[in-house]
């Protein structure tokens, strides 16, 4: 895996956190399947750039602020994994949330993103990936 790739991920991260969903959907194939954390309000798995767009739209209607914060990145071949918690303040309390860390394991076709399985933790991930601590 290159850096180039990693790199490209982080910067969907930020473009997911400013809302520019034309830079994140730039290497996502239209197949892509992004399946989100079950300690989020959503769940099931959402399809392609679209799918990706109201879920994320759901959040950021909900919590003001509301971004991923990347803590690590762990590459593992055509995976990339991404510890990273969510955080937001809420729209009606104006309460600070920001669930525990966990992962999200991405996989690549090239370096096309085909999918994204959120993950309750780094062990649960690792081993998805095939890596042993």
């Amino acid at each position: 895996m290159s850096q180039e790739r990693v790199d490209r991920l982080l910067d969907a991260y930020e473009a997911l956190n400013r809302g520019d969903f034309d830079a994140v959907s730039a290497n996502l194939r239209d197949d892509f399947e992004f399946i989100p954390p079950p300690m989020l309000l959503e769940s099931g798995v959402f399809k392609g750039p679209d799918g990706l767009r109201r879920l994320w739209e759901t959040y950021t209607e909900t919590f003001a602020d509301f971004r991923a914060e990347v803590e690590e990145v762990i590459e593992a071949g055509d995976r990339v994994i991404v510890m990273a918690a969510v955080a937001g303040t809420g729209g009606d309390s104006g309460l600070a949330v920001r669930t525990p860390s966990f992962a999200w394991v991405w996989t690549f076709d090239g370096d096309t993103a085909v999918r994204m399985e959120a993950m309750p933790n780094r062990a649960t991930a690792l081993e998805a990936v095939g890596i042993s601590e």
